[in-house]
């Protein structure tokens, strides 16, 4: 850890989600003091918990994105950065120590299997992240999950139980000194007053205001609504233990039995509530991963979130305000929080501490 950052200015982070999280962590690894951050959930009342933007009971740690599964650049660092957060929050849910937490990629059609294939070929993957399962293969190390055209198995990364993993990095918070407040009113006026500010406030970041005027008017966020939903199988000892990713993801919750399913992508929409047509999308999801389980429509429990990122590359905005002074955005990983705010936070608040 760094040394400590001598200034009696406060940080004050906005948003308890992923993003949030990240800040907070990264400030304390930069060695500014806990006693100087402020940790607000935005939105929230007191009695709240943290949640994050999406309300997900699972996060998915996956370094291969898009349909031919891409490898994301510095990839290696990236996840580094994101399991010494889950190291600082001392989960009992380590990734990288368990044999189980992987990530696999069924390819749905012959044809992407064949573009899943030429893009590993391209990619500089480091030795011993991922391995092709022919069907075969994939049949006899992943009983019950979909392996037609075979698979890609990416040995890092997988997944994180959300709700039990951001209430214990608010308890590591606490623990550590950090204060923590939450707020319901976007106007954010006392907060600029008291120190420098950190927009981690997802879809709701365009809705902030001082003195009831919009303060981020044009960063021109995209919103996109996106539905997940838990279910539970029949037989619980058909749950698999891994994150699996195709046309949409399945892991397992904390629950036993019991998997989360997502996600939809609604880029033009009416309203923010689950309906009938996503909840089919994601049934449709399931039951291609998992064919030959039988779920429990009966304990279907869904729900619906806005999502933002920033077009035409989707990626994250990350920002100082061009006329008030100590104000930040960073904000519009997507579904990608996890994976890369970590790193991203360490970039961010290194050229940060040079400004402030």
């Amino acid at each position: 850890m760094s040394q400590s950052v001598s200034s009696d200015k406060p940080f004050i982070i906005l948003g308890q989600g992923i993003a949030g999280l990240s800040l907070v962590w990264a400030l304390i690894q930069a060695g500014v003091e806990p006693e100087r951050i402020y940790w607000v959930g935005f939105g929230k009342s007191t009695e709240s918990v943290p949640s994050g933007a999406s309300w997900t009971p699972v996060a998915l740690i996956n370094p291969a994105t898009g349909p031919s599964a891409k490898l994301i650049p510095d990839a290696e660092v990236a996840l580094s950065h994101t399991y010494s957060l889950i190291d600082w929050i001392q989960t009992m849910n380590i990734l990288h120590s368990s044999p189980n937490f992987h990530v696999l990629r069924p390819a749905a059609s012959r044809d992407m299997a064949e573009k899943m294939r030429q893009r590993i070929q391209q990619d500089s993957w480091p030795a011993g992240w991922q391995q092709w399962l022919e069907p075969d293969e994939c049949a006899a190390q992943f009983p019950g999950i979909f392996h037609e055209h075979g698979a890609l198995w990416i040995k890092q990364g997988g997944h994180v139980p959300m709700p039990s993993f951001l209430q214990q990095a608010i308890e590591k918070a606490s623990s550590d000194g950090i204060t923590l407040a939450s707020t319901t009113t976007s106007d954010i006026t006392q907060w600029l007053e008291k120190g420098t500010v950190l927009c981690a406030t997802g879809a709701s970041t365009q809705s902030l205001t001082t003195n009831q005027h919009p303060i981020w008017p044009d960063l021109g966020l995209h919103q996109v609504k996106g539905q997940m939903m838990t279910i539970r199988l029949q037989n619980p000892d058909e749950a698999p233990k891994i994150a699996i990713s195709m046309k949409g993801y399945l892991a397992p919750t904390e629950t036993p039995g019991e998997v989360a399913v997502g996600s939809t992508y609604e880029h033009h929409f009416e309203h923010t509530e689950f309906d009938e047509k996503g909840r089919q999308k994601l049934l449709g999801v399931a039951k291609s991963i998992l064919p030959n389980a039988s779920f429990d429509h009966e304990s279907i429990r869904g729900w619906a979130a806005v999502r933002v990122h920033q077009p035409p590359e989707r990626l994250p905005v990350i920002a100082k305000h061009s006329t008030i002074s100590g104000l930040y955005v960073f904000t519009g990983f997507g579904s990608k929080g996890l994976t890369l705010a970590p790193a991203a936070a360490v970039r961010f608040t290194q050229r940060l501490l040079r400004a402030v």
